[in-house]
């Protein structure tokens, strides 16, 4: 794989997860990783000093070889219209919920070459989930080298672009719904622990929940089954949950998040 200058527009959360991950791992060098960003500049500096800091997105743009876009995505197809001729014979790769990669490949020059992929935020801890859609624009070589980029970062899946969204809450929008779940269960203890403690209960039981599912290959109900033993603690609690249509809800939940993330591709991509 040939050495490649990285440019990143954006620091936000997942800017800086992919771009501290990415260090960790001693995939690129700080020196190679070239950042725009309009309000985080000096805390970037501070995070990493030997990133090169560019005055504008199109000097980022001209600097390098690789564009990682971390913008919101109601601001991505002006920002890409903006830099479309900066952006010939590069690699653009999106991580905007929702905007399609056929909406990127009709914002960019046709030497634009373009990938869309959908990383959560465990990438920080190199033990995210990376999709990549099928319908990606990317010669061999590069699509080899942005693979094992993301690889560096965890686990990377190679779906359907129809997939892309719900794929995108399954991957994206779970690790807020576990906290959000695990946050409830903290709740219900009622302090009876130091809040230490209690997350450190929770924090290993999931780990070693995870680790159950995958070593003896059985599925979520079946686990379920296993644990809830006739008249014991573990049933009166999902008896209770599946009265309150808990089920229910979290499914309309998942419909939801991703019905969101089918409108945030509803933007104008004309050029």
């Amino acid at each position: 794989m040939k050495p490649f200058k990285l440019g990143v527009l954006g620091y936000g959360k997942m800017g800086k997860s992919l771009i501290d991950g990415l260090l960790e791992r001693g995939f690129i060098d700080e020196s190679a990783i070239h950042l725009y960003t309009p309000h985080s500049a000096k805390s970037a500096l501070v995070d990493h000093p030997d990133m090169v800091i560019q005055p504008s997105a199109e000097d980022l743009v001209q600097a390098v070889d690789v564009v990682l876009c971390c913008v919101k995505p109601q601001i991505l197809p002006e920002v890409i219209l903006d830099l479309r001729m900066a952006l010939r014979h590069k690699v653009l790769i999106s991580i905007a919920a929702g905007i399609r990669t056929d909406q990127l490949i009709a914002l960019t020059d046709p030497s634009t070459q373009v990938l869309r992929v959908m990383p959560n935020l465990a990438v920080q801890v190199l033990k995210g989930v990376t999709l990549i859609s099928k319908a990606h624009t990317l010669d061999s070589d590069w699509f080899n080298t942005c693979a094992v980029m993301f690889e560096k970062l965890g686990t990377v899946m190679l779906i359907d672009e129809d997939k892309m969204d719900i794929g995108s809450v399954l991957t994206g929008s779970l690790p807020a719904y576990l906290a959000f779940f695990l946050d409830s269960v903290k709740l219900g203890s009622a302090s009876q622990f130091s809040e230490a403690e209690t997350l450190e209960m929770l924090y290993e039981t999931v780990k070693g929940t995870i680790a159950y599912l995958e070593e003896t290959h059985i599925t979520p109900l079946e686990l379920i089954n296993r644990v809830c033993s006739p008249n014991g603690s573990t049933i009166e609690g999902i008896r209770y949950l599946r009265d309150q249509h808990v089920e229910d809800l979290m499914a309309h939940a998942v419909r939801q998040s991703e019905a969101r993330a089918k409108a945030l591709g509803n933007v104008d991509c004309e050029k």
